[in-house]
This record gives structure tokens, sequence and C-alpha cells, in this order.
């Protein structure tokens, strides 16, 4: 389930124009189920395929083992203590947890989603984002600089079933050779 999330949010980062077809299908489903309490999520599901026409292709995200350690490990802590948060135990904020898990990466931030067993559910709530200001999980995941994931399935937490970590991240890019060593 892990790498089918990641298998999904590579889906409509490739290619964000033809994922369209997935959120026109969503608001139908939504539609159909009951258009008045889902009222907000559909409008804003129609602002995501206009911001999905102006979206180029962007590069599919690799796979980090080292931030997956650093995501299973905040996340098991989260199941331990009852609450999932941005925020660690420690007092750690995902950025700090992503470049103390691998000294390549510069920068780094993460999704938190639950209460939803199916996976591209979870991403389209995730890109749709209804009801949160700036629509951050949906920059989280249509940002061109970052270059690595990791997902990880909390499990319940609380009293919230299927929580998730979405974890990305950006490598420092490699140090080119200074201008005096170039002929």
């Amino acid at each position: 389930r892990e790498k089918a999330m990641i298998k999904e949010i590579n889906l409509v980062r490739s290619n964000p124009s033809a994922y369209i077809y997935v959120v026109e299908s969503y608001i139908q489903l939504l539609q159909t189920t009951d258009s008045d309490k889902f009222k907000l999520e559909i409008q804003t599901a129609y602002e995501l395929i206009e911001e999905l026409k102006r979206t180029p292709k962007l590069p599919a995200l690799m796979p980090s083992l080292p931030i997956y350690t650093s995501a299973k490990a905040h996340g098991k802590q989260a199941a331990i203590v009852g609450t999932l948060s941005h925020v660690g135990l420690d007092g750690s904020l995902p950025w700090d947890r992503i470049m103390a898990a691998d000294a390549s990466m510069k920068d780094g931030n993460e999704n938190i989603i639950g209460g939803l067993e199916d996976v591209r559910r979870m991403v389209l709530t995730l890109l749709v984002d209804a009801g949160i200001e700036g629509r951050g999980h949906r920059k989280n995941i249509l940002k061109a600089s970052w270059t690595h994931i990791a997902v990880y399935e909390v499990g319940s937490v609380g009293d919230i079933p299927y929580m998730w970590l979405q974890v990305f991240g950006s490598v420092r890019a490699l140090e080119s050779s200074t201008a005096s060593d170039n002929p």
C-alpha cells in the first residue's frame, strides 16, 4: 500500500493534465454520494483541475530509505501517544527529521492524512485540500523541487484509522567546479 501511494503521487506529478480525468471521476463520486455534504470538496476539486491544467510535468520522486526510516520512527511514536502531529515528541519539525535522517537532503516537508482506507482517495483528498488555507498538502505533492519521497502507513492513531505520513525531501545540488577551474 505504501508503494501504491508513491505510485499515485508520481502518477499525478508525471502527467498532471491526464490526472484531470481522475479528479473528474472523484467529483462524480462525491456528487452521487452527497453533493450538499461535499459542496466545498467539489468546488475545490474544480479549482484543482484548473491548477493541473497549468502544471507542467514534474519529475518522479525517488523512494528514500533514510527518510522512510525517519517517518516510521515518527509514526510509531505517534501511535504510542495517540496523536500524529507535524511536531515530533522531541520538538522536531518535518525538515529537521528529514535532514537528520539523510545528510544529502537540504529541505523537506510532510503530509498527514487519516480516516480513509482507499489510497487513491487519500491522495485525492490531499490534492483537493478543501478547507486548508494555502493548499499546503497540494503544494507538497506538486512541488517541483522535491526529489525524494517516503510514505509510511502508521495505522490507527487514537480514534483515527488508516493514518499515513507522506514525507518529501530535496537533495542538495552537487557542488560544481568553480569558474577558475574551467579553461
